[in-house]
């Protein structure tokens, strides 16, 4: 609905966006207080939650499966060494090193919710002898 509403905004994709992010084709511009609008009116007809800002209530997400991220990304952590040294970097590390920084951009503390190994890791590219 958005791609067809929204048609005559379209813009190129920036070049400063990796091509890994996909949306090569839906980019626009200057629509920001239509999408807005356009998001209450279906959220309200279809009786869907719009969660506007999204940013506290992705936080809160977060902070529910908080308690879980210590013992996970130590886990995790585990096997990216194994793999580091056994194969590549795989998406096992990508996947950790997203969700760490999906925490991180929310204002969450990381060090806090990780072990000191964990976050060692996180801070520093290179912690298991070259850069990954």
């Amino acid at each position: 609905m958005f791609i067809e509403t929204f048609v005559d905004y379209r813009a190129l994709a920036p070049l400063v966006v990796p091509r890994s992010a996909a949306g090569h084709t839906e980019w626009y511009r200057g629509i920001d207080p239509l999408v807005n609008a356009v998001a209450r009116e279906v959220s309200l007809a279809e009786g869907f939650a719009l969660h506007a800002p999204l940013r506290p209530w992705l936080r809160g997400q977060l902070d529910a499966w908080s308690d879980q991220l210590y013992q996970w990304a130590s886990r995790m952590l585990e096997v990216v060494e194994y793999e580091h040294f056994n194969f590549a970097v795989t998406k096992t590390e990508r996947n950790l090193r997203s969700m760490l920084g999906m925490y991180s951009a929310l204002g969450v503390d990381v060090q806090a919710k990780v072990s000191a190994q964990v976050f060692e890791w996180y801070e520093n590219p290179g912690f298991f002898g070259s850069a990954s």
